[in-house]
């Protein structure tokens, strides 16, 4: 398994009024986690993160409910675990 960090962070409104570029797409995303993300940048480096409004498909309430309850593992199997509390 590639390493990668888990990030925990305080959701917010869930209005979306930031973009981040995942693989070239353009994806909307709240100013928590744009900030969060913010914080945790490192221009020296490379690096893979686990962030659930962006790995779990949002519109999809099944896969949700299965990644929800993953999330925790999730949490195990990284690397590093970030809490963003804003």
């Amino acid at each position: 398994m590639n390493p990668f960090t888990a990030l925990s962070y305080c959701w917010g409104s869930s209005e979306k009024p930031c973009r981040i570029y995942v693989e070239d797409c353009a994806v909307l995303i709240t100013a928590t986690l744009d900030v969060a993300l913010r914080d945790m940048r490192d221009r020296s480096s490379l690096g893979r993160i686990w962030a659930d409004a962006l790995c779990i498909n949002q519109s999809d309430d099944q896969e949700k409910g299965r990644q929800v309850s993953m999330v925790d593992k999730i949490h195990r199997l990284a690397n590093h675990t970030i809490i963003h509390l804003g």
